[in-house]
């Protein structure tokens, strides 16, 4: 199989896994029309607001209620985000905020109006602006941008960390420097992301030419195989992570510029790339006729 992405584009792997026994300490669960919301909370990581994810604060005659589910998951997990207690058909203001890893921050915003009984569910309701109008339940995800400058790509050097994310509720429909001036939330509670499953491995490869990191899923396999291939001067491993946690052994291979590789190649060996996939179909785990490619930018050409 061979798989390519366009600079931009996201690649969705449908393959549900169950979460390593060691982590399932806690579990939330919320039933909201019938659908049953489980939230499993990773080891060591502190659980933010009240359980479940949701989390209380005064809003003039009512207590205001922001519910997550769930709070803490990997990167691609459905995530069911509701607000209660609003005063009914009155406008609100949802945002969300992140950071990189070079502390550039990253930001959205969406205004909604409560219904009769004061609630929003994002999943269902429409929003009226912001960074995105309409019936979007993952448009505060997606719609992430770098706030103010808004010049560069949100993704993660470091794969083993997670996103942290903070969710807020503001009465009224704000702008992003209205709601960051010092308006004061309703209710807010924070998320975290992560592009590695618990027990998958990391493991940085330097064997003959080639240079790159193997990420390895839980168990022994056997897995198909990707080797990930990016055509920019320094080595992302976040995709091969993301792969990675739905079961596929991933090889972030790099092209060039890392460590003894060359700065700029004017010619690019193609017994270099068949290294990388002879490396990963070698390894116990991983299928031996099952790899293929996934690539961006200069790697897709290559590809």
């Amino acid at each position: 199989m061979t798989l390519f992405l366009m600079p931009g584009e996201r690649l969705v792997v449908l393959a549900e896994q169950q979460w390593s026994r060691r982590v399932a300490h806690g579990r939330c669960v919320n039933w909201t029309r019938g659908r049953r919301c489980e939230q499993t909370q990773l080891t060591g990581m502190a659980d933010e607001g009240a359980a479940g994810g949701a989390t209380r604060a005064s809003g003039g005659t009512a207590d205001v209620v922001l519910e997550v589910c769930p709070q803490e998951c990997l990167h691609d997990v459905r995530t069911d985000i509701r607000v209660s207690g609003l005063t009914p058909n009155t406008s609100c203001t949802f945002r969300m905020d992140t950071h990189n890893d070079q502390g550039r921050k990253f930001s959205s915003h969406a205004h909604y109006v409560s219904d009769d009984h004061g609630r929003v569910d994002v999943a269902t309701s429409e929003a009226v602006g912001g960074s995105y109008t309409g019936v979007f339940p993952v448009g505060l995800f997606l719609t992430l941008r770098e706030n103010p400058d808004e010049r560069h790509r949100m993704f993660k050097d470091d794969p083993t960390t997670p996103w942290q994310m903070k969710l807020a509720v503001f009465e009224g429909h704000l702008t992003l420097e209205e709601s960051e001036a010092g308006e004061a939330s309703v209710a807010s509670t924070m998320l975290y992301r992560h592009l590695m499953r618990p027990g998958m491995r990391r493991i940085p490869v330097r064997q003959g030419r080639i240079l790159g990191v193997l990420y390895m899923p839980q168990g022994d396999g056997p897995f198909p195989g990707l080797v990930d291939i990016f055509g920019v001067k320094t080595l992302r491993e976040y995709r091969a992570a993301m792969l990675a946690s739905r079961g596929f052994a991933s090889f972030a291979l790099c092209l060039y510029n890392c460590e003894d590789l060359p700065k700029e190649p004017e010619v690019y060996e193609l017994e270099y790339f068949e290294e990388a996939v002879e490396f990963l179909l070698s390894q116990p785990e991983v299928i031996p006729d099952r790899c293929g490619i996934v690539s961006s930018s200069k790697g897709r050409s290559l590809a």
